[in-house]
């Protein structure tokens, strides 16, 4: 970590602007500077002494990549209510061998600006973090943060890097920290904040009030050991609030109805569910691409008594659903509909989702392509438990529909259409239905094995043949062996072409006896 002690130069260039001395640390320079002068750092160096300005006014800026390494107690002190002090482009760099009992930058009066300003391999072990702004306002008019990151660098004694205790602190650019906002205190200003913040806030801190004032977007702060809360936006700032049923990822707005929350999000709005929803009326997404995902992955969608029809209206070629990491639970309600039957161009996607508890008297299972003027589904580690279906659970009655990832339900296949199965991983093969069952028709397309998928129609196969499943007479084995003939039956012996044969040279046969299919080798 940091620069070898050898490397350092013996004497520095520090200037400060209008004087033509030059001197060996930013120390010295400080000690020398009038009020409202800019100081200029052009090469690294090693501090061993404090950075006080006393009452001064200044600016410190480094040229690219400057680094100055420290082993005193206090990089930077601010002990004067008058003082103010800019710092820019600089990464100051930890040198002590040893924990250190003080602050990197002890803030205790005075006003702070720090801009491109990194902290390496800080080592401390202090209730006011590594950097203590532990005052109140009137003692720290103003402390800025712009693009300033600490990094390698460990604390001991205080639950987070910075401890704020007044509300005078603005954030802003690419800004990497943990932060105390010790009592009721808040953030002044995160308005251009484009970093992440993880904020620790003391037990008891009242609901529904301000925690950062000047943002709205609270992907940016993390708030650690709150849990049941969050930061929402609210007026143009961010409050602290209870974790809402559905929060828009996007907007950062919360909401208790998935309908409100449907309607109200913007095409492309990921919302996360943080609770079970019951469904008693079915959302509309109106032309829209969504994405409802659990925040962990054990949230429900829950049919409510009485609510027969489909989950959500789908029948906009624009509309796009996919609900991701979550459970559908048709709470053991009896319906004549399906689920989901995506219609009139738009899109469904199941991605990690069980479906659970769901029972239907529809003929065509609980997901299936609208009729007429069918949509599309896609299926990526999807599972079916408990449910109770007149034939298979889902029905492929469109082109376009696919099959990735592993799952577990039952599949019939309409008409002349096929399922796309490009990425199919199934742990055990998907039981499927052929509609037409007929020879050399391909069902299944961009599979080339066997072990993903069995034919549940009586005596026939689905075969691996130019990268597709096809229906057949027989299966591609997985290694060839005699085969006695016992049956009474009738047999009927079919060469690999599906044509009938008499066995009468050696070779591989199909034999048909009742109602078995099986592949021979006649001697």
């Amino acid at each position: 970590m940091g620069l070898a002690l050898a490397t350092l130069p013996m004497s520095a260039i520090v200037t400060i602007e209008g004087d033509e001395n030059e001197y060996a640390t930013i120390s010295a320079a400080v000690a020398e500077a009038p009020t409202g002068s800019t100081i200029h750092v052009t090469e690294s160096y090693l501090e061993e002494t404090t950075i006080n300005p006393g009452e001064k006014n200044l600016t410190i800026k480094g040229e690219e990549g400057v680094v100055v390494s420290f082993k005193g107690q206090f990089v930077v002190s601010l002990q004067n209510a008058a003082c103010s002090l800019s710092i820019e482009n600089i990464t100051f760099e930890n040198t002590l061998t040893s924990t250190n009992t003080r602050n990197t930058f002890a803030i205790g009066r005075g006003s702070i600006y720090l801009t491109n300003v990194t902290i390496d391999g800080a080592d401390v072990n202090n209730a006011a973090g590594i950097i203590s702004l532990n005052n109140s306002n009137s003692n720290i008019p103003n402390a800025q943060f712009d693009n300033v990151k600490i990094v390698n660098s460990s604390i001991e004694g205080a639950p987070a890097q910075v401890v704020v205790n007044n509300s005078n602190l603005t954030l802003s650019g690419d800004t990497e920290l943990s932060i105390q906002l010790k009592g009721s205190n808040t953030i002044k200003s995160a308005e251009n904040f484009t970093g992440n913040v993880t904020l620790v806030l003391d037990e008891g801190r009242a609901l529904n009030t301000v925690v950062v004032y000047n943002c709205t977007d609270s992907s940016h702060f993390t708030l650690e050991n709150m849990e049941g809360l969050t930061l929402q936006p609210q007026d143009g700032n961010l409050i602290l609030a209870e974790v809402p049923a559905i929060l828009n990822a996007t907007t950062g707005v919360g909401y208790s109805s998935i309908n409100t929350a449907v309607a109200e999000a913007e095409s492309g709005a990921t919302l996360i569910l943080n609770k079970d929803i019951t469904f008693t009326s079915r959302p509309t997404l109106g032309g829209k691409a969504l994405t409802i995902k659990g925040a962990t992955g054990n949230e429900k969608i829950i049919r409510g008594e009485g609510f027969g029809v489909y989950f959500f209206m789908l029948n906009n070629e624009a509309d796009n659903l996919t609900l991701e990491n979550l459970t559908i639970d048709g709470n053991n309600v009896e319906t004549t509909a399906s689920m989901f039957q995506p219609a009139a161009g738009a899109s469904l996607t199941l991605k990690n989702v069980e479906v659970t508890n769901c029972l239907t008297t529809n003929a065509r299972g609980l997901i299936d392509n609208n009729n007429s003027n069918p949509g599309t589904w896609h299926m990526d580690g999807v599972r079916f438990t408990d449910c109770e279906v007149p034939n298979q659970t889902v029905t492929a009655n469109a082109a376009g529909n696919t099959i990735k990832g592993s799952n577990d339900f039952t599949l019939r296949v309409n008409g002349d259409f096929t399922v796309d199965a490009s990425g199919i991983d199934n742990a055990t093969p998907l039981h499927v239905y052929v509609d037409k069952p007929d020879l050399g028709r391909i069902v299944i397309t961009h599979c080339w094995t066997d072990d993903q998928f069995v034919c549940d129609n009586s005596g026939l196969f689905l075969t691996p043949e130019n990268g597709n499943l096809e229906i057949s007479l027989y299966s591609i084995p997985t290694g060839i062996e005699n085969v006695e003939i016992d049956s009474q039956a009738a047999a009927t012996f079919y060469n690999l072409k599906g044509e009938v044969v008499e066995p009468s040279t050696p070779g591989l046969y199909i034999l048909k006896q009742g109602t078995t299919v099986r592949k021979v080798y006649v001697k």
